[in-house]
């Protein structure tokens, strides 16, 4: 099911620079990966210190101030339409990975890819 950035998880944060100032914040958590700006290829996701998060096709190296591609072959987009909506307390820490799908797989579906029945046999 593809969410919108709005139904993530929020935390309140206060912001020094601000004044003290109380704001709400996005919590990068594995259902950035249900999105529906989600590309297929992202396979990971993190939160710069500035709370600007993105989408990785492969892991990012940690660079100065955030997360930066590791080769020319890498892709990366920001998350959400605007910079500083994730909690930044711990970016350092923020990288996580898309979560493995399970493929499920039926007998059915093994006799129809190899066109013969299947039959299981257990040894003792």
């Amino acid at each position: 099911m593809k969410v919108q950035v709005t139904e993530l998880e929020t935390r309140e944060v206060t912001e020094l620079e601000t004044r003290e100032v109380t704001v709400t914040r996005y919590i990068l958590t594995e259902k950035v990966f249900d999105l529906k700006e989600c590309p297929d290829w992202a396979q990971y996701a993190a939160v710069d210190e500035d709370g600007t998060a993105y989408f990785y096709m492969r892991p990012p190296s940690l660079s100065g101030h955030g997360y930066t591609c590791t080769d020319d072959k890498s892709y990366c987009i920001r998350i959400g339409t605007g910079y500083s909506l994730f909690d930044a307390t711990d970016w350092w820490n923020s990288l996580i990975e898309r979560p493995k799908k399970v493929l499920e797989v039926t007998m059915s579906d093994i006799e129809k890819k190899y066109g013969c029945k299947v039959k299981l046999v257990r040894e003792e």
